[in-house]
C-alpha cells in the first residue's frame, strides 16, 4: 500500500483476493507451521523463513507440489547441489494424469483469408499419453540415446510438446527454437549445443513455406560438421500438404509416430535447453535440470499461482521463448493448455474472444503485447471475459500506467502479476 501523492491518504491495492485465507499461499503456510510448530502468520513471515529455512522450504514444496519420484535425503546444502540423491522424470511428471475425457490441449491457429475459421485441435490427456510412448519408442528404435540433444524449428502445436515430452522421457535434452526464427540465428543457438543434435523437428508454417528456412537451416549446419540424423516434419495447418521440396531422406510426422509402440518411460537428468536474449551477443544456452526446472514449475504454479486441474491456461509465446516451457509445465497440474500460433495483433479481438469461447482462465503475455493494445482497443468493450482470473506479463517490466489499462479495460477483478522481466 502506498500514499497518494496529493494527500496523506493511502491508496487501495490494484487488486485484493476475497479469502486470501483459502489461497494456496497460505494453505501452505498453514501446513507449514503444523509441520515445524511454527506461528507464521503472513507471505512476509512466509517468505522470510523460507529463505533462511532453505532445506526445510524446499523440501515441504516437493512434498506439497507431489512431485512424483524419489526425493533423497538430501536436499540443500554448500557441498552438493540441491536434491543431489533425488531420482525423476519430468515428463513422468507431465503425464500423470490418464483421463479419456479431460482434454491436455486446445490447438487455435491464427485465421487466414483461405481458412478463415481453422478449427481448433484437440487432445485429450490418454491421448496425449499415448502419443509420448509412441513416439519414444519411435526415438528409441532410432538410437536415440540419455543424452542427446533433440532439436525442434517448430510452431506452437501439440505435436512439438509430444516430441518434447517423449524426448525427456528417455533421457534426451530437449532445445527449441521458434519457427519465425530466420535461419542464422538458429545455427547461432544449435552449434553452441555440441554436434550430437541427432534429430529436428520442423512444420508447415501458415500461407508462407517454412521448408525453405529448414533446408537453409541444414546447409548451415552441415557447413560446421553437423549433421541431424533425421528430419521430421509436422503439417499443422489446414492447407494441403506439398512435399515437392522436400529432400529424399526427409520423414513425416505420422511416418515416424508410425514406427514407435508403447514403451515403459525412463528417468532424466537433464531436461532442457534455453537460451539467453542475446541481445548484444551470441545467445548462451543454458541448461536446466529436470528436477530444478520442475520442483520450480510445480512451486510457482501450485503454492504460488493456486492453478488447479480446472484452469483453462493460455500464454502467447513461441516455441523459441521460455514461456513455453513455463506453459507446458501446466501439465503438472492437469490443466487445459491453449496452444496458439500466429500473430496476436493482427487481429486484436481473435485472442480475448478464444478467452470466452474456451473458458480461458490464464492469460499469459508480454508486456509489449499488452502496451500495443493499450494504443487502441478494449477487451472489455466487445468480449465477456468472465472466466478470466489471473493476466500474468512477462519479458520486461510492466509499466504502471499499463496496470491502470488493464484494470479499466480488461478486466477490474482479477490478479495481474508482473512475473518477470528483463
Amino acid at each position: 500500500m502506498t500514499l497518494s501523492p496529493s494527500s496523506e491518504e493511502p491508496e487501495l491495492p490494484l487488486y485484493q483476493p476475497e479469502n486470501p485465507q483459502d489461497s494456496a499461499t497460505f494453505r501452505f503456510l498453514a501446513r507449514i507451521n503444523a509441520t515445524f510448530g511454527l506461528a507464521l502468520k503472513s507471505y512476509e513471515d512466509l517468505y522470510i523463513w523460507s529463505t533462511t529455512h532453505i532445506d526445510d522450504f524446499w523440501s515441504a514444496a516437493w512434498d506439497d507440489t507431489k512431485i512424483i519420484g524419489y526425493k533423497g535425503r538430501h536436499v540443500v546444502d554448500a557441498a552438493a547441489l540441491p536434491f543431489s540423491e533425488a531420482k525423476l522424470n519430468w515428463a513422468e511428471n507431465m503425464l500423470h494424469c490418464r483421463s479419456e475425457s479431460k482434454l491436455a490441449f486446445i490447438q487455435a491457429t491464427e485465421p487466414t483469408p483461405d481458412v478463415p475459421a481453422p478449427e481448433l485441435k484437440k487432445c485429450t490427456y490418454l491421448e496425449l499419453y499415448n502419443l509420448v510412448a509412441d513416439l519414444a519408442s519411435a526415438l528409441l528404435r532410432n538410437g536415440l540415446t540419455p543424452g542427446d540433444r533433440v532439436a525442434s524449428y517448430s510452431s506452437n502445436c501439440i505435436e512439438n510438446v509430444v516430441a518434447c515430452l517423449a524426448t525427456t522421457a528417455i533421457g534426451g535434452i530437449w532445445v527449441s527454437a521458434a519457427a519465425d526464427f530466420a535461419p542464422e540465428g538458429v545455427i547461432e543457438r544449435y552449434v553452441g549445443i555440441e554436434s550430437s543434435t541427432p534429430l529436428g523437428f520442423t512444420y508447415n508454417a501458415k500461407v508462407h513455406r517454412h521448408v525453405p528456412k529448414v533446408s537453409a537451416l541444414l546447409s548451415g549446419l552441415a557447413k560446421k560438421d553437423i549433421a541431424p540424423s533425421k528430419v521430421i516434419v509436422i503439417h499443422t495447418i489446414q492447407q494441403a500438404e506439398v512435399r515437392g521440396d522436400w529432400a529424399s531422406e526427409w520423414t513425416s510426422w505420422d511416418a515416424f509416430l508410425a514406427e514407435g509402440v508403447d514403451c515403459k518411460l525412463g528417468r532424466s537428468p537433464s531436461g532442457e535447453i534455453e537460451w539467453s536474449r542475446g541481445s548484444f551477443d551470441a545467445p548462451l544456452p543454458i541448461v536446466h535440470r529436470a528436477g530444478g526446472m520442475l520442483l520450480q514449475a510445480k512451486k510457482e504454479f501450485a503454492i504460488c499461482g493456486d492453478l488447479k486441474p480446472e484452469d483453462v491456461f493460455f500464454y502467447y509465446t513461441t516455441t523459441g521463448w521460455m514461456m513455453w516451457n513455463f506453459l507446458v509445465s501446466g501439465l503438472s497440474l492437469g490443466s487445459t493448455l491453449v496452444l496458439y500460433d500466429g500473430s496476436p495483433l493482427r487481429d486484436p479481438s481473435y485472442l480475448w474472444k478464444l478467452v470466452d469461447d474456451l473458458g480461458i482462465t490464464i492469460f499469459g503475455t508480454s508486456a509489449k503485447y499488452i502496451d500495443h493494445l493499450s494504443k487502441g482497443y478494449r477487451p472489455r468493450e466487445h468480449h465477456n471475459l468472465s472466466t478470466l482470473r489471473h493476466i500474468y506479463s512477462t519479458g520486461s517490466p510492466l509499466a504502471p500506467p499499463l496496470f491502470d489499462y488493464v484494470y479499466r479495460n480488461i478486466r477490474e477483478d482479477i490478479l495481474l502479476g508482473s512475473i518477470t522481466g528483463s
